[in-house]
């Protein structure tokens, strides 16, 4: 916008005023949000950035009044339909969610630190670097690779059993996942079990007796 840079929320987001300006109805396009550019001005002020352009761009996306909307129309003027390029669209506005962005904005950039980091998770993983010593597999992030020293878990929606070998089905062993109470099974393979160098490959047999129809494979190395 030409008071600073404004953020859309993602890819195809459908919540927002149709092409030609028409209300929401359950579909539509969505336009720009101004509490996103205090969320990146804070992000920039604890990077040691200058924020001072999130900031203008919030408040130059705010009406006489001084209110932050929802969304901010994006396209060219349709002003029989009170929607302005750089201006509030028919969303939320007040809203106050955006407010409070504003707000933490400021006091982020006064005390050049962020305002609602938390003390001990910086502390956590900042200052000492605290990192969890596994890797976890699932269908819909399978892991490619896993180190000898690590332990690596192995997730599945649904409660099976695990049929794995390590060197290539000459031989095997069972495993039946353990049920998280959450909706999540998983099995554990601790450091040390693998060699370097090695291959996990495993398949699901489920409770019904079905099998997965395909084997996964996991690259065991140093790393």
């Amino acid at each position: 916008m030409p008071y600073g840079p404004l953020f859309y929320r993602y890819n195809h987001d459908g919540y927002g005023e149709k092409e030609d300006g028409s209300p929401f109805d359950g579909s539509g396009i969505g336009r720009l949000w101004p509490l996103l550019s205090g969320e990146r001005g804070m992000y920039e002020t604890i990077a040691g950035n200058n924020a001072d352009s999130y900031i203008r761009a919030m408040e130059g996306s705010t009406n006489e009044g001084g209110i932050l909307p929802e969304q901010v129309w994006d396209s060219d003027d349709i002003p029989q339909k009170r929607l302005f390029k750089g201006k509030a669209t028919g969303a939320a506005s007040p809203l106050m969610w955006a407010h409070a962005e504003y707000i933490k904005l400021l006091r982020t950039k006064a005390d050049c630190a962020g305002c609602d980091v938390i003390p001990e998770v910086c502390d956590r993983y900042v200052n000492l670097k605290t990192t969890q010593n596994i890797r976890v597999w699932k269908k819909n992030k399978p892991v490619r690779f896993a180190s000898i020293s690590s332990s690596l878990r192995i997730v599945s929606l649904y409660p099976a059993v695990i049929l794995w070998t390590v060197d290539n089905w000459n031989t095997n062993e069972e495993r039946h996942l353990h049920d998280t109470g959450l909706g999540l099974y998983y099995t554990d393979f601790d450091p040390g079990i693998f060699k370097e160098h090695g291959k996990l490959i495993f398949i699901f047999r489920y409770e019904d007796g079905k099998w997965e129809g395909a084997d996964f494979e996991i690259e065991i190395d140093m790393l």
